[in-house]
């Protein structure tokens, strides 16, 4: 499940609270907070889109936030202080379903004259094996505003807000209008037994999506000038050992994206409880923001994020609580932990460092 997306903005309310605004897209089932020692339903304003949530803080708090995904669910707890509040709420990581299909099943057609791959939608683009002008193609989508994104090795071009119909012909796709894709060489210092890689993605703003991967010394940029309001691009460096873990250094806009990344270590010796949602972990010394414990199954997930601040205020296991008012326990996974993250987060890069190999 993708991530969720939302913004954090912070108004002074009193010499000691804090009034924080959560925007969440979709409609949440159930979003519970603990603050100051009670708890109480957050109702939210829902614009057809997301739903917004105006938190009050004055202490150390607890939340819970639950989504429904077909007859699955994601529920996601956050404890957090009101020292590192803005920080917490703000890079809080949700995974609310990916939103529903809309529109009716289409087909369109196009012709690809110097492109050699074409995107419509979520769905992978349309690739043109032979490199040939004039290469025919047809594809299925849905009735609706898409963005066409086209390229090849050299150039790159967004035309945005397409209204498609069954049979529509997109025409002769060109990329006399776009831009030339630039590269960069990117440094990254991993252990002998990582494998270095770069991950650049596009989401348009109608949910186009395009992603290329490929090694630090030689990463192809989509150019900046092609995007427009709504889109959102993200550049990550990965470095894998294995299937067991993974160090990730992610940044939204490119004049943030340093040249030489340093990356959080590596996180060892997690024990996950056989009995219960909890994980027990020794932080490293380096400096992070956050912890998250996820559990996976066909039911969906659950995690349960703590904040550096409140782990040293509250040393012990990282452990979901299923006894907050009005959750079904039920709902998401109830199995052992899947995988562990810290996370390092400031407005310009976010680093993760992440493990699967939890022992039980």
């Amino acid at each position: 499940m993708r991530a969720v997306l939302f913004a954090a903005t912070l108004a002074a309310c009193g010499t000691d609270a804090k009034t924080i605004d959560l925007v969440v897209p979709g409609a949440p089932i159930l979003f519970e907070g603990k603050l100051a020692g009670s708890w109480q339903t957050f109702t939210g304003t829902y614009d057809g889109v997301a739903t917004t949530y105006a938190l009050t803080l004055d202490g150390e708090f607890e939340l819970l936030l639950v989504s429904a995904c077909g007859a699955a669910y994601s529920a996601s707890e956050l404890f957090g202080t009101l020292d590192d509040a803005e920080i917490s709420i703000g890079s809080w990581s949700l995974h609310p379903c990916d939103r529903a299909e809309t529109g009716d099943p289409i087909t369109v057609t196009g012709t690809m004259i110097d492109a050699t791959d074409v995107a419509l939608d979520d769905t992978g683009p349309r690739h043109n094996n032979s490199a040939a002008a004039g290469y025919e193609f047809t594809a299925s989508t849905r009735a609706g505003l898409h963005d066409l994104v086209a390229w090849n090795d050299a150039r790159f071009a967004i035309v945005h807000d397409l209204e498609l119909v069954d049979g529509a012909d997109l025409g002769a796709i060109s990329l006399g209008a776009g831009s030339p894709i630039f590269t960069e060489q990117l440094a990254v210092t991993v252990e002998p037994d990582e494998e270095a890689t770069t991950l650049v993605q596009l989401v348009t703003r109608n949910g186009t999506r395009v992603s290329w991967s490929q090694a630090p010394e030689h990463v192809y940029f989509m150019p900046p000038d092609q995007l427009g309001p709504g889109d959102a691009e993200t550049f990550t460096f990965v470095a894998w050992a294995g299937n067991n873990s993974a160090r990730f250094a992610t940044a939204t806009e490119f004049a943030d994206l340093p040249s030489n990344v340093e990356l959080l270590p590596r996180v060892e010796s997690v024990n996950g409880a056989a009995d219960a949602l909890s994980v027990s972990w020794t932080p490293f010394v380096d400096y992070f923001t956050s912890a998250t414990a996820r559990y996976t199954s066909g039911l969906g997930g659950r995690d349960v994020t703590v904040t550096k601040l409140w782990l040293e205020r509250h040393p012990g296991p990282v452990a979901f609580d299923e006894l907050v008012p009005g959750f079904d326990a039920g709902n998401g996974a109830d199995a052992a932990a899947t995988s562990f993250v810290v996370t390092r987060w400031n407005p310009d890069v976010i680093v993760t460092s992440e493990t699967s190999m939890i022992f039980h």
